[in-house]
C-alpha cells in the first residue's frame, strides 16, 4: 500500500519568474570584469607582462576586486527591491 504523499502527483509550486541572472542585465559588467581579472591573471603568471609585471598584477587585482564588488553590489540592489529573501 502507498502513502499518500507517494500518489500525489501534482506539479510543485513554480518561482514567481525567471532568476535573477536572466532578469537583471546590469550584472554583466561585474562578470566582464571578473573574467578581465582572470585573463589578466594568466597573462602576468605566464610571463606574458615581462617587464611589466607589477602593472599586470596591479590590473588582476584591480578588475577582481571590482567585479566581484560590482555583483554583491548588484546582488543586495536586488534583494532589496524584491523584499528581502525569497
Amino acid at each position: 500500500m502507498t502513502s499518500p504523499a507517494m500518489t500525489d502527483l501534482s506539479p510543485a509550486p513554480a518561482r514567481p519568474g525567471p532568476p535573477d541572472a536572466i532578469l537583471d542585465k546590469i550584472d554583466w559588467p561585474g562578470v566582464l570584469l571578473l573574467l578581465l581579472g582572470v585573463a589578466a591573471l594568466g597573462w602576468t603568471v605566464t610571463g606574458g607582462a615581462g617587464p611589466r609585471i607589477l602593472g599586470g598584477s596591479v590590473a588582476t587585482v584591480v578588475a577582481l576586486v571590482a567585479g566581484f564588488g560590482w555583483m554583491v553590489a548588484e546582488y543586495t540592489r536586488v534583494r532589496a527591491e524584491r523584499g528581502g529573501r525569497q
